[in-house]
């Protein structure tokens, strides 16, 4: 994906971008940091890279999820009209229960710190997690489509 960037970037920014994002993968497996992550199927059943590569992919969701401090869920096409349609946003909270949104498009992304902003937000999170299947259905659905990865090759 990094290598189908629009504009399109050099071999050395997608080394850079590879690595920051493999760095931030590290971050799921400190056991005192709670991860809480909602899916849209879509992005579940986009062939990136093929079949055995939406393989791994998906072992690797399986994986971060089998961690104590790691819940995925997915939430499922059939539910077809919500929010997270707009788009990907993140939640953060700090030590000292600051909490921070970060909404990302394609050409920009934005740091939010008002409690507005941030509070819309974490009721849009509550309503998807709501609404996706739990951390166990979900875990089956991703193995069911990992399985059907290795079948396509």
């Amino acid at each position: 994906m990094l290598s189908a960037h629009c504009p399109p970037v050099d071999d050395q920014t997608i080394e850079e971008r590879l690595a920051l994002r493999m760095s931030r993968q590290e971050r799921l497996r400190k056991p005192d940091v709670l991860f809480s992550f909602v899916l849209y199927e879509a992005a579940l059943r986009t062939g990136v890279g093929g079949p055995d590569v939406m393989r791994r992919q998906l072992q690797c969701l399986l994986d971060a999820g089998e961690l104590r401090n790691v819940s995925i869920q997915v939430l499922l096409a059939e539910h077809r009209c919500h929010g997270g349609l707009d788009g990907p946003f993140t939640i953060f909270e700090t030590d000292e229960r600051e909490r921070y949104l970060y909404v990302e498009a394609p050409g920009m992304n934005s740091m939010f710190e008002e409690r507005g902003h941030v509070n819309d937000f974490s009721h849009r999170f509550g309503m998807y997690r709501a609404q996706a299947l739990n951390c166990q259905e979900s875990a089956e659905y991703i193995r069911k489509l990992a399985q059907g990865c290795r079948s396509a090759n």
